[in-house]
């Protein structure tokens, strides 16, 4: 091979690792952020800012909020921050498509509000999940929630509730979905037919 044909081939090679570098450092460069979507029956806000995903807006009825999102995801080192008003006393929040929610990062609210999440689909804590919650956290694989005045926000509801009534129970399908906590540092209490082994709360806060 002459000199000519080597010196083509080592600019070929050179351009080859070259731009593999380049897409290696453009892949490491990419943030991690939380796979939360709206299903847009709410309106629901979600904005990426490194690797938190904000979450503003939802349909208020006094110190109630209401969100619907078609997937909510916390994968490890994100968080899912909802910037709420400090006056709502609670964060409702159902699922509506047809994933599991995969929490393993951390979950954040504003004030001192309760936060309801309902996915009939199962509901999964990894053992990096926290919950910075001001309030009581309630996650359910129920398809609704029910409130006193007779009305529910439901999973299986394309409009969005807006009631000041109070929460005073769930309404399950025929087939919900489990609830899995992995960890080691749980202080929850489920039920016997829950597979528990742990999450990372806030003292005193569940």
């Amino acid at each position: 091979m002459n000199q000519y044909n080597l010196n083509r081939l080592y600019l070929r090679n050179l351009i080859l690792n070259t731009s593999f570098i380049i897409c290696s450092i453009s892949y490491l460069a990419i943030p991690v952020k939380a796979q939360v979507t709206s299903d847009n029956t709410t309106s629901s806000n979600v904005e990426q800012v490194e690797n938190v995903t904000q979450i503003t807006g939802g349909e208020k009825a006094k110190n109630n909020l209401f969100h619907s999102f078609e997937q909510f995801s916390i994968p490890e080192g994100t968080e899912a921050m909802f910037k709420n008003a400090t006056d709502i006393e609670n964060i409702f929040t159902r699922i509506t498509g047809d994933d599991i929610s995969n929490i393993n990062g951390i979950l954040s609210t504003q004030g001192d509000a309760n936060f309801f999440l309902i996915n009939p689909n199962g509901i999964f804590f990894g053992e990096n999940a926290q919950l910075n919650v001001g309030g009581s956290f309630i996650a359910s694989t129920a398809e609704s929630i029910e409130f006193e005045d007779g009305s529910k926000f439901s999973t299986n509801d394309d409009e969005a509730l807006l009631t000041v009534s109070f929460p005073i129970g769930l309404g399950f399908g025929s087939n919900p979905g489990s609830i899995e906590i992995n960890g080691n540092q749980n202080k929850t209490t489920l039920s016997e037919n829950d597979n528990l082994s742990g999450l990372s709360v806030q003292p005193q806060k569940l």
